[in-house]
């Protein structure tokens, strides 16, 4: 079993920030395992390639989908996974499972949590038992070195400039507070060192209670 990570960059209009973006890679002893899409390269595509067969594809929320039709055409056997409401954002995707509620043949290598109460979001995280890395898109940001003219401010405001922390906007996206934060306590379970965002450096120790205390300066106690 191995862990590999594959970025590209995502421009804001009028390149205002130019936002790094990772898919996650796993290599499984049932087969090979794509979180989050990105805009792969071939080069990228013949990497994913080497590590066995794809047989899942993922789009781990509702807000990381944009790339996904391309790589399900590349591994045209692969089982599309998206979170609840994704048949409904993306009706034109031929999704074939829902996480959290189709029956997951990683478990045993890779768990997962689906992350109630954000309806708009449905964000999933996982949960690599191999590397103990927890595994998430948007719930954590560690842009450490920020491009684009307006990076400062937009990521001022989000509260995640040039630092870990869990984005304001993220926080604005949680509805139900108590469904949110009894998913999150879920996370506090695995026993996690390593934390994987979407977006900026991996944290590569002390995951658990880095992310603890990035909730608590949100206003959440786990």
């Amino acid at each position: 079993m191995s862990i590999h990570f594959f970025e590209s960059e995502l421009d804001m209009p009028a390149k205002m920030v130019i936002l790094p973006v990772r898919s996650t890679v796993i290599a499984t002893s049932r087969g090979v395992v794509i979180i989050s899409p990105i805009k792969f390269t071939p080069g990228q595509f013949a990497q994913i390639e080497s590590l066995g067969k794809v047989t899942d594809i993922i789009a781990p929320s509702l807000w990381h989908h944009l790339y996904l039709p391309k790589t399900a055409k590349r591994f045209h056997d692969a089982t599309i996974w998206g979170p609840k409401g994704c048949k409904e954002k993306r009706p034109d995707i031929m999704w074939d499972k829902i996480l959290g509620h189709d029956l997951w043949a990683h478990q045993n290598d890779i768990e997962m949590i689906p992350l109630h109460g954000m309806p708009n979001v449905n964000e999933v995280v996982f949960f690599d038992k191999a590397t103990r890395s927890l595994i998430a898109t948007d719930l954590v940001f560690n842009l450490q070195r920020p491009k684009g003219w307006a990076s400062a401010i937009v990521l001022g405001l989000a509260g995640t400039y040039k630092k870990f922390g869990v984005s304001r906007i993220l926080v604005n996206a949680v509805k139900d507070r108590a469904a949110f934060s009894e998913s999150v306590k879920k996370i506090f379970s695995w026993d996690f060192d390593q934390i994987v965002m979407g977006h900026g450096d991996i944290l590569v120790a002390d995951g658990k209670i880095k992310l603890k205390n990035a909730f608590n300066e949100r206003g959440f106690s786990f």
